[in-house]
């Protein structure tokens, strides 16, 4: 589920080029009732029911991405914030325009 406040844009802001891969700043927060991303103006944040335990709400934050947004797990990783609640996500070979097209569906 997307909550998508202020405008659809904002996301785009959100979003770097890096070399070949798209990267973004995501807000975690575990122990949700359900699985859900937020997009604000200034941020991106993920719901996850998962707990914080063995790297289970990392590999949840992936999964989910990997679903909601059409990639292929093995493109999408945390390149930083791996014991923390604010982690950089990057996802190989796609570019934002396409990412955008699949977000806004």
């Amino acid at each position: 589920m997307f909550y998508l406040t202020s405008q659809f844009n904002c996301l785009l802001m959100l979003l770097r080029k890096v070399e070949n891969t798209i990267q973004f700043t995501l807000l975690v927060k575990t122990r949700a009732p359900r699985n859900e991303i937020i997009i604000n103006d200034d941020h991106v944040m993920i719901k996850i029911k998962a707990t914080p335990v063995k790297g289970k709400a990392n590999r949840m934050i992936i999964k989910f991405i990997s679903a909601k947004w059409g990639v292929s797990t093995s493109n999408i990783s945390i390149i930083s914030g791996l014991t923390s609640s604010i982690k950089t996500i990057s996802i190989l070979n796609t570019d934002i325009e396409s990412l955008n097209n699949v977000i806004k569906t």
